[in-house]
């Protein structure tokens, strides 16, 4: 865009001078004679650059300087006079102008001096842009974005009011945040596409440049200008077709209206915003996704456990069938025997007891009888117990709650996730167990059981095809210095090497999708993370696979 600078000096003669070489050069070119009319035309109008003599009948030219520098601060000024010296130059630079210049002055310095101070002026601009655009990426808080806009993009355009708008999820603007309005307005503030001046620019995506009355621009004809605004620019903020925002900007005080070079300005500023309200956007969708998948995980994790359990369900009914048959059977015949004796209570006390106490009860001795009656309890208490454990094991598998972390004792892990591995693994796998001795750890019983349950699972469904030497499952725990080890080793086929780098990949599985959901391995290694422990592997064909648990050692448990 051609530069508009101000000529201030009352020599015709060198004015009509400077304007025609000026001119050549594609600039507009206005001018003054006295500081007076200088100063009313810089209030009224943006000048790239003054060009003024030092010596003016109604002004001094280092005084004016500083006063159009005070309402102008990026207008520069270049000094031009018959009378220089260094001191004089040193204080017109004190304040404010660009340059000092002698006359009788050459063209080409006019020409070069003016090249410089506009360059001078658009680095400035350049470099508030690349400030502003600093401080807008450096927001960490997507709430406190709107606010930072505004504020920048008034120092940029020297603007004495700013807002932000923003659609709704019914596609309206709305006010996210106002230098000016009132939290009450700014909340109440409405405006549909297409409506008034910020919805027509958010519509047809073209920016406006406005003056005190609208009339410049026929698409706000039938609109009415609010009488404080001297000057405003309405910028939409766009990504493809999709609106972003509506960026507007208002000169309050000010009388110098905003110009074509402002309104650029204004472009840079809202490219810059909208990048950093989609970046806002894209980090909120992101972190709603998180949570989203975490509460899928979590809710994976529930459903993996209920899939253990529900493939162990079979096992579960043969197992608790077995100690309550002999639990029913050993009450039966207890009750039995009790009633004989009841029957023949009264025979303790006549004289020939000892006759009729050696044939009763199938012709066996009291001492036998009573012993048999003691075993049927001792049995039946028996199967009350294994009754008992497996309903607690299974209870602490399927529980979802997330209680505080425990000192646990591997040992007790283990063991509860044998019994109830043990339902689905049948009478044909062995199951070989080997514990170690202070095998504490800090951590969640429950999910520590589940690591142990899905690996036993694996490992047994691993052996089921081979022969039968081979169908066994070992467990073993033990300690290291400060490192607690869990391990499940089995006798199978092993796991091919192409599989390896895969088994701990969510939903990946070698199995039927009965059979499995491939995420076993995967939330196993995870709890054993969360227990800033690790789950390795190691396995060979045709010789098995062995899991290893590596956690922390828990001195404290020991006390």
């Amino acid at each position: 865009m051609p530069s508009h600078l101000l000529i201030v000096d009352d020599d015709a003669e060198l004015v009509n001078l400077y304007q025609e070489v000026l001119q050549n050069e594609g600039h507009r070119v206005d001018f003054a004679t006295t500081g007076k009319e200088a100063m009313h035309q810089i209030q009224q109008t943006d000048f790239d650059v003054v060009i003024m003599d030092l010596v003016l009948p109604d002004a001094d030219g280092m005084s004016l300087t500083a006063n159009i520098k005070a309402i102008a601060a990026r207008t520069e000024v270049v000094i031009v006079t018959g009378n220089g010296s260094v001191e004089k130059a040193v204080e017109g630079v004190r304040q404010g102008a660009f340059d000092f210049l002698e006359k009788p002055l050459r063209a080409q310095a006019l020409v070069t001096a003016v090249e410089r101070a506009i360059e001078r002026r658009r680095l400035a601009i350049s470099s508030a842009l690349f400030q502003t655009s600093q401080a807008i990426f450096a927001s960490q808080d997507p709430e406190a974005l709107p606010q930072m806009i505004v504020e920048v993009a008034m120092k940029v355009i020297g603007a004495d009011d700013a807002s932000l708008m923003l659609p709704d999820d019914h596609k309206r603007l709305c006010v996210a945040y106002s230098h000016a309005l009132s939290a009450r307005i700014q909340k109440e503030t409405r405006t549909a596409m297409g409506d008034r001046v910020a919805g027509r620019v958010a519509a047809d995506g073209q920016p406006a440049l406005l003056s005190e009355s609208l009339e410049d621009d026929p698409r706000f004809a039938d609109q009415e200008r609010s009488g404080r605004v001297r000057s405003s620019i309405v910028y939409p903020m766009r990504v493809g077709e999709r609106v972003v925002g509506v960026l507007n900007l208002n000169r309050l005080s000010t009388k110098q209206p905003f110009r074509r070079a402002d309104l650029e300005t204004a472009g840079i500023l809202a490219s810059q915003a909208t990048l950093a309200l989609e970046n806002a956007r894209l980090v909120r969708e992101l972190r709603s996704r998180i949570r989203a998948l975490e509460e899928t995980q979590s809710r994976l994790v529930h459903t993996e456990r209920l899939a253990a359990i529900g493939q162990l369900a079979a096992g579960v009914a043969h197992e608790v069938n077995n100690p309550t048959s002999y639990l029913i059977a050993s009450l039966d015949h207890l009750a039995e025997s009790m009633s004989s004796l009841k029957e023949n209570g009264a025979i303790f006390d006549e004289p020939m007891v000892r006759d009729r106490l050696e044939g009763w009860h199938r012709g066996e001795s009291p001492l036998s009888c009573l012993e048999e009656m003691v075993q049927c309890v001792h049995d039946a208490r028996d199967g009350a117990i294994r009754i008992r454990d497996i309903a607690r094991d299974l209870r602490l598998l399927s529980r979802n709650d997330e209680p505080d972390r425990t000192r646990v004792d591997l040992n007790s892990v283990v063991r509860g996730a044998s019994r109830v591995a043990q339902l689905s693994m049948g009478k044909s796998v062995e199951l070989r167990q080997s514990y170690g001795k202070d095998v504490w750890i800090h951590g969640i019983e429950r999910r520590l059981s589940q690591v142990f349950v899905n690996l036993m699972v694996n490992a047994a469904q691993a052996v089921l095809e081979c022969e039968p030497d081979q169908r066994w499952v070992e467990l073993r725990t033990y300690r290291v210095g400060d490192r607690v080890y869990g391990e499940v080793a089995d006798g199978g086929p092993g796991i091919a090497p192409e599989l390896m780098r895969r088994i701990f990949e969510p939903f990946f599985t070698t199995k039927d999708g009965e059979s499995g959901t491939g995420l076993g391995l995967a939330i196993s290694r995870e709890i054993a993370e969360e227990h800033q422990g690790e789950l390795r592997v190691e396995s060979r064909l045709g010789q098995g696979t062995t899991f290893t648990v590596e956690l922390p050692f828990s001195a404290e448990s020991l006390a």
